[in-house]
């Protein structure tokens, strides 16, 4: 019986590692994240994609990858209802910072509202920056 318990334990660990890969295809209940690279792609090849900053107005510096919408990770039921109405929208959330928890937070937030089609850009502002890629000030969006 003891015995059996390493191999158990490393079979969890297997098992977990896959149900938490960060890239891939979203599946029903769960996030995936993405790389920068990966979300460029995205931007380029989805016309449909619905690309959600999810800070507060408290920490926004008023710049946004372009084609963003804001969505508070606090918002309302009804203001994420009102912005996503389809839950089987294509819909990547990002932050300021690979440290920033509120995409995180909002990621869980749709995937519990039965969303089923979301992605999580952790890197952020901060990474998208370092990538020298575009970006817009808040007004123009």
């Amino acid at each position: 019986m003891f015995k059996l318990l390493p191999f158990t334990f490393a079979a969890s660990l297997l098992m977990v590692q896959d149900a938490n890969s960060h890239e891939g295809h979203s599946e029903k209940g769960h996030y995936v994240e993405i790389s920068t690279d990966k979300l460029k792609t995205v931007i380029e090849n989805e016309k449909s994609l619905l690309l959600i900053d999810a800070r507060p107005s408290r920490y926004d510096d008023g710049f946004r990858i372009p084609g963003t919408l804001s969505l508070s990770f606090d918002a309302s039921e009804e203001e994420i209802q009102e912005k996503l109405p389809h839950k089987n929208s294509l819909i990547v959330l990002y932050c300021g910072t690979k440290k920033c928890p509120t995409s995180r937070f909002l990621a869980d937030r749709l995937v519990m509202m039965g969303y089923d089609n979301v992605y999580r850009y952790s890197g952020g502002l901060e990474e998208w920056r370092k990538a020298k890629l575009p970006l817009v000030s808040s007004n123009e969006n």
